[in-house]
């Protein structure tokens, strides 16, 4: 066994001799870095992130408000024959949109931030950029064709 580079937290590259690590495993590390506390502290990003908890709540706090509110949006406009018209259509597309964003990309960014990493799979990462890009260009275009309409 030889010595490698273990960086702290200031960057500043420390010589470390492996002997005194037997645990380590230098053929799987590639990159050399090696955390020395408790690992499954890792994968409890509530004791290690101090603002997981209040990211979890505020996208779950929107996902409800959301969720509930755009529901309410396109039944209430898909409800109500008399006031049917291109308007309202931009208006029920845009809540799609919403609605669409919320189930897809949300749920995605909380796992992404309480796990740290995406092991579910390539199409469903790739899946949730496009729905993301996707729902982003609807809003902009019912907003655009709401305001052209008017």
């Amino acid at each position: 066994m030889g010595d490698f580079f273990h960086y702290n937290h200031t960057n500043d590259p420390i010589v470390v001799n492996l002997v005194d690590y037997p645990n380590v495993d230098t053929y799987n590390d590639i990159e050399g870095i090696y955390y020395e506390g408790n690992i499954d502290n890792l994968r409890k990003p509530w004791l290690q992130e101090p603002h997981f908890i209040p990211t979890v709540v505020v996208y779950s706090l929107s996902f409800l408000v959301g969720f509930i509110g755009n529901g309410m949006v396109v039944f209430a406009m898909l409800g109500d024959r008399k006031t049917r018209n291109v308007t309202t259509s931009f208006l029920v597309s845009l809540a799609l949109a919403d609605l669409l964003f919320l189930l897809v990309c949300v749920p995605y960014e909380v796992s992404k931030s309480s796990i740290g990493h995406w092991s579910i799979g390539t199409f469903l990462c790739k899946f949730t950029g496009f729905v993301e890009m996707l729902t982003a260009v609807a809003s902009i275009f019912n907003l655009t064709a709401v305001s052209v309409e008017r």
